[in-house]
C-alpha cells in the first residue's frame, strides 16, 4: 500500500504537473501586478485577472462600464506593458466577468 502524501508535500515536490500549475499561477500574478501598476488606482481595482498568450493579453474586468473606460486607455496600456514586460504586446482583450465569490 502506498503512503498517502499531504498536500504540502505534493505542492512542494518537483512533479511536472503541479510545478507547471504553480509556475502558471505565479506568472499570472506577476502579470496582474504589472497591469495594475500601469493603470490609475480606480481602474486597477476593476481588473481582477490577467493572462498572456504570446503577444495577446486578456484582462478580466468586473463591470461593462469599467471595460468601456479601460477600452480608451488600451493604446497607452499596450505601450506601458510592452516596456515593462520587455516583449511586444500585440493585442489586449477585455472580458467582463464577475470575480469569484470572496474576491
Amino acid at each position: 500500500m502506498k503512503k498517502i502524501k499531504s498536500i504540502s508535500e505534493l505542492l512542494g515536490s518537483q512533479r511536472a504537473g503541479l510545478k507547471a500549475l504553480q509556475d502558471g499561477a505565479a506568472a499570472a500574478d506577476r502579470l496582474l501586478s504589472t497591469v495594475r501598476s500601469c493603470l490609475e488606482p480606480a481602474h486597477a481595482e476593476a481588473v481582477w485577472s490577467a493572462s498572456s498568450d504570446g503577444g495577446r493579453v486578456t484582462l478580466l474586468v468586473r463591470s461593462p462600464a469599467m471595460a468601456t473606460r479601460l477600452h480608451y486607455e488600451l493604446p497607452a496600456l499596450r505601450e506601458a506593458l510592452a516596456c515593462r514586460l520587455s516583449e511586444p504586446v500585440d493585442k489586449i482583450l477585455l472580458r467582463v466577468r464577475p470575480p469569484p465569490t470572496g474576491t
